[in-house]
């Protein structure tokens, strides 16, 4: 192909005209982030793109370094690699290089598949037109069979042109995207901070792409207390979306935990508009910072919502609203079904929760929580942890979970506005921790304790007296604020 002269604008390339990407250079930025996002989908694109189909110069001149890097490293760069070249090129050409690539990492990717679509369009049409061109002058020079053949291979060429790419890799011919990939991100990039700095470092950052989250607890243990702090924590940490799903009770009993959280005010004097004017006006100018960070979504009308009903109300959200979540509340993941016919309630939550890890393999990330077996007899000084043995129903349909734990408190550690979180399981790395935090239920607060440490499986006796099993051996001491103003939030 060649890339002088000019093609339609905005249009469909044609036989002798320059071919150049479709719809301008919104539809272009947002395919150059796909391509430096998305390695499958960039190496299936490569070998038909060249520099000059892009319209603006320096995503020419960023896609001729795409083509170097991944030449001499068998890699795709990220966009920083890209932009730190960006940096050592003379002025002024170096800046605006630099705004260029700022505006790539911002494109909008919420219409990706079909983006994807009308790339794949483009690529069909060029490999159409080459083999046009091709086929028609050995025809003319009289080469039936070589214009024959032409046709026919751009034809199979054509068919097997789809970006589907299933997960998988040869591990050893991959290593040099693995190591680029490696060098552009630490673990910690990808993940969202749960606010709790203890939790955060066993989790390696918070919770990862990719990643199902389980918190255990008997009932009013604070299970949903502690999804509302974790998608809280999301938005004012990260400035995620969050898409917290209610499947039992009030989304206004949900948007009134939230707001006692931002208010940490008494929920109580939340729910009845007895805040004061400053706290008021303080969350008005808060709250329009993080607007549109947040969507709470009711599914109480029935009792059978299954995945299938979040991944559709997913796509409608992408498609009405250009917005797509990057955490999941799932509150809770017992009041899931699964697909299909089950014949006991067990089997309906084994197959709900991989149905949720499905999604979540997806690219998203989730926090949810599951019921404890309710025991014959309630003890409320029992300090053990909760643990996935104790899980109501089944320990299958936890297992799925990257990332198991559990929220446990007992009557004094109530009356002292503390709990513990006992990390279980992480699949990334060594858990069996126990957290304690302090716990404000009345403020809807989960939050670090100063000094916190993270111990191996146990609890640690305090200055507050706090239990100590005796078939635990004292490992550490957490220690305790001793007024409300020394509580970090």
């Amino acid at each position: 192909m060649t890339n002088s002269g000019a093609g339609q604008p905005g249009g469909s390339p044609v036989p002798g005209a320059a071919e150049r990407l479709p719809f301008g250079p919104v539809f272009q930025q947002a395919l150059f982030r796909l391509l430096l996002e998305d390695v499958a989908f960039a190496t299936a694109v490569a070998p038909h793109l060249q520099p000059g189909y892009f319209e603006a110069e320096p995503l020419c001149w960023a896609y001729a370094q795409v083509e170097a890097y991944q030449k001499a490293y068998q890699a795709i760069p990220r966009l920083n690699v890209l932009q730190e070249l960006a940096r050592q090129l003379p002025q002024p050409a170096g800046t605006i290089y630099q705004v260029a690539l700022e505006q790539v990492g911002q494109a909008d990717l919420t219409a990706e598949k079909w983006l994807r679509d009308k790339t794949l369009e483009f690529v069909k049409r060029n490999i159409f037109v080459r083999a046009f061109r091709g086929a028609l002058d050995t025809y003319n020079r009289g080469d039936f069979q070589a214009a024959y053949t032409t046709v026919t291979e751009a034809m199979d060429l054509i068919s097997r042109a789809e970006w589907e790419v299933e997960d998988r890799e040869w591990l050893f011919d991959n290593f040099s995207q693995r190591y680029s990939d490696r060098l552009a991100f630490s673990p910690e990039d990808d993940a969202i901070s749960t606010g709790i700095l203890t939790l955060d470092k066993v989790l390696q950052g918070g919770i990862h792409e990719g990643e199902l989250g389980i918190w255990l607890g008997d009932a009013k243990a604070g299970k949903t207390t502690l999804l509302t702090n974790l998608g809280a924590q999301a938005v004012k940490r990260g400035l995620q979306n969050v898409l917290h799903v209610i499947y039992e009770g009030s989304r206004r009993q949900v948007a009134a935990k939230y707001d006692t959280i931002f208010a940490q005010e008494p929920y109580k004097d939340v729910r009845r508009s007895g805040i004061s004017e400053q706290v008021f006006r303080r969350m008005i100018a808060e709250y329009r910072m993080y607007s549109g960070r947040l969507l709470l979504q009711s599914l109480v009308q029935d009792w059978n919502y299954t995945v299938a009903d979040l991944q559709a109300l997913i796509t409608r959200l992408k498609q009405q609203y250009h917005w797509v979540p990057t955490l999941l509340v799932v509150d809770y993941g017992d009041l899931l079904r699964g697909r299909g016919r089950h014949d006991s309630e067990t089997a309906h939550q084994m197959a709900a929760y991989r149905d949720l890890k499905t999604l979540v393999n997806r690219g998203y990330r989730a926090w949810t929580a599951s019921q404890t077996t309710r025991p014959k007899k309630v003890q409320e000084d029992d300090s053990e942890v909760r643990r996935s043995k104790d899980s109501a129903n089944c320990y299958d349909k936890v297992r799925v979970a990257d990332i198991i734990g559990s929220v446990n408190r007992t009557r004094e550690e109530r009356m002292n506005k503390r709990a513990r979180l006992y990390v279980e399981l992480y699949r990334d790395a060594e858990a069996d921790v126990v957290i304690p935090v302090y716990a404000d239920y009345e403020r809807q607060v989960i939050a670090n304790l100063p000094g916190e440490s993270s111990v191996p499986l146990g609890y640690v006796q305090t200055s507050h007296g706090l239990p100590l099993p005796t078939q635990r051996a004292l490992v550490g001491q957490a220690v305790l604020p001793e007024t409300q103003e020394d509580i970090p939030f």
